[in-house]
Order: C-alpha cells, then sequence, then structure tokens
C-alpha cells in the first residue's frame, strides 16, 4: 500500500493549535508508528521558549483535529490501537494524533497504562495539581508554571492524575483526580460519520473560540455546528467552558441591538465584541435591559480578569481565587443606543467600583 505524503505545511495550523504554540515553526512532517498503525504523521514545532511535537491521523485527506469526543471515538475505532501489544505509555500520542487529548494539556506527558476487564485500557497520566486544577476548568487562562525556589531549585509540586478509559468498543472518559475527589471529565462514544465542517474550518473555529475564552488549551467536548438561524456561526461548546459562537471563514456578523439578551449575547460572542475572556454563559442567565442598558452579574474576580485583559491565571481555575473572592459581586454592562463600550464593575461596600484589572 503506497502512503500519501504530507507535508508540514498540511498539518500546520493543526500543529500550532495542538502545542499552544500558535507562532511555532512547524518542521520534519514524517511516518509515526508505521510498525503498528497507517495513517499517523508527526511534526516538530518550535516555540520561543519550547519545542513540541505534535501528532495526527491523515486519512481520506482528512486531519483528525478536535472535533469533539465522538469524533476521537471514532478515529480510534478505526485505528484499533488496542489490538497487539501494549503501548509502554505511548497509547497518548495515539489518542492526541486521534483529536482527544484532556483540556489544559501538560507540555510533556508522563503516562502509563493498563488492562480494563472489557478488553480495554486505561490511561493514567500524572501532572502536577496545578496542571489538573488547570485540566477540569478548562484550559483557560496562561497554563501553569513552575518557577524555581531560592538558589534556583524548582521545588517539586504537589502530583494529581488524570486518566482515560478507553473501553473496548472505543468509548472514551476522562477522569480527574484533584484533592481526593474523582471528577468526571469530556466522554464521548464513537460517532457515525466524519465531522461536517473541513479540517480548515475546524481549526479555524477552535482557534477562534479560545481567543474568544481567553483559554489556549480548550477542547470541543462536541463537535461544532451551526448556529440555528445563522448558517455562517458555528458553536464550538468548549468543555467546562459552555458554547463559544465563531464566524465561519470572512463572514460578518449583523449585529442586532434590539434584541433580546438570548438572541444577542451569542452574535456578541461572535463579534468578539464581549468583554476579555467573557463567555456568553457567564451573562444569559442574569441578563437583562433596563432603560436601554445591558447588564449581567459576575463574580468580581472575574470581572477584574476581563478588565485586565484575561491575561492572568484565570479565577475559573480552583485555587487562583478564594470562595469569599469568588462571592464578591461583579457585574458587566454595556449601552444599547451608543457609546456601545462595556463598563465592568465590582461591589465595593455600599456602591459600584470600576474593575481595575487583576494582580499577576
Amino acid at each position: 500500500m503506497t502512503r500519501t505524503a504530507v507535508s508540514a505545511e498540511q498539518l500546520a495550523a493543526a500543529a500550532r493549535a495542538q502545542t499552544d504554540l500558535p507562532a511555532g515553526t512547524v518542521t520534519d512532517a514524517r511516518p509515526a508508528w508505521e510498525d503498528r498503525l497507517q495513517d499517523l504523521w508527526g511534526v516538530t514545532v518550535e516555540g520561543p521558549d519550547r519545542t513540541s511535537n505534535a501528532f495526527f491521523r491523515v486519512s481520506d485527506g482528512r486531519i483528525a483535529v478536535p472535533a469533539g469526543f465522538d469524533q476521537a471515538a471514532r478515529e480510534l475505532r478505526e485505528l484499533r490501537p488496542l489490538d497487539g501489544h501494549p503501548w509502554g505509555g505511548g497509547l497518548i500520542y495515539i489518542v492526541m494524533a486521534a483529536g482527544g487529548t484532556t483540556p489544559g494539556f501538560p507540555d510533556t506527558w508522563s503516562a502509563e497504562e493498563t488492562l480494563l476487564p472489557d478488553g480495554g485500557t486505561r490511561v493514567t497520566v500524572t501532572m502536577a495539581q496545578a496542571e489538573v486544577a488547570y485540566a477540569v476548568a478548562g484550559g483557560v487562562g496562561p497554563a501553569p508554571s513552575f518557577s524555581s525556589g531560592g538558589g534556583g531549585v524548582t521545588p517539586m509540586p504537589k502530583m494529581e492524575t488524570a486518566t482515560l478509559d478507553i473501553t473496548g468498543d472505543y468509548d472514551l472518559q476522562w477522569r480527574y483526580q484533584l484533592g481526593g475527589r474523582t471528577i468526571d471529565g469530556p466522554a464521548g462514544t464513537p460517532a457515525a460519520s466524519p465531522p461536517a465542517l473541513t479540517d480548515d474550518q475546524l481549526v479555524a473555529a477552535i482557534d477562534g473560540a479560545r481567543l474568544r475564552a481567553r483559554a489556549p488549551r480548550a477542547v470541543p467536548t462536541g463537535e461544532p455546528r451551526p448556529l440555528a438561524g445563522h448558517p455562517d456561526v458555528v458553536i464550538v461548546d468548549l468543555w467546562a467552558l459552555g458554547p463559544v459562537y465563531v464566524p465561519l471563514g470572512e463572514a460578518s456578523v449583523d449585529l442586532d441591538w434590539s434584541a433580546p439578551p438570548a438572541a444577542l449575547v451569542p452574535l456578541l460572542s461572535a463579534a468578539d465584541a464581549l468583554p476579555p475572556g467573557i463567555l456568553p454563559d457567564d451573562l444569559l442567565g442574569t441578563a437583562e435591559v433596563t432603560e436601554g442598558e445591558l447588564t449581567a452579574s459576575v463574580p468580581a474576580p472575574l470581572a477584574a480578569w476581563a478588565a485586565g485583559g484575561a491575561r492572568h491565571p484565570s479565577p475559573r481555575v480552583a485555587g487562583v481565587k478564594t470562595e469569599d473572592e469568588m462571592s464578591r459581586p461583579g457585574r458587566v454592562r454595556i449601552k444599547l443606543d451608543g457609546p456601545r463600550r462595556w463598563a465592568l464593575e465590582v461591589r465595593d461596600g455600599g456602591s459600584w467600583q470600576p474593575a481595575d484589572g487583576d494582580a499577576p
């Protein structure tokens, strides 16, 4: 069987997204694990501070980019990596190639595998506690970093685990062990057919959703799909973060500022016209229009994070802010009849004050 050549250029956009290296240089396209599986390719992605490898299944002209966990399960079922001898910790890279990696994925993997009674396999990934908390939050904000302590020695972080169960039928279930609790993560069963969107459209939709959410390591829980009544806008449902709306290609988004919040907020997301890192689900539960102004309640740390450009660790991640801090009221508001500029505010005593941005 003749293998169709795949170039680094073909994989470049997907590889940058898979490694969270948006400006990375992508080189060295090469077949991967060709002694065991067909259609797997790897590339090297070199960024300013680190170099990573990205892996993809490329079959029938399609690149397996993240399109929800049902699609990842379908890719794995077609590959059948559980047939044959164990992978010795390498199965996680096949999962990556199928688009089934965890949100908040680490820069490097430390994984081991154990067999399950049904013929499936459990992949156990050891990660720093902060990395697991970041994954549980959906990969929002900058990924955790670990600075050196006194004398240039990096202290050993507390470790936790994330597990992926792959059944014999290739159903998928991520779980996280964090602070003595087990937390269910994304899951999927094999889809019946490939995604409706093209690879390029999927990568662009995921990139657009991550940008709006300020979640560079977020992953879609389901297949991106068109918004009803707006065929040029797709819904990207990010795990733990909810739906984000992104226009296809160069499509423009027409905003009807007189529409009710349930219709207006998704289109504001699509137009990238919400405050940085603020998501539709943050607003829709409390959004109301009074005297020509749209107002919604959010936790004060979230308003402050958005006011600071959502550049610092996100208060959505457990441990970044305390429960008391997260209970402090905040709000976002915008005049609908112009000038249309968001105000982000926090409650201070008996009055509302501008949120001045969160501290690094």
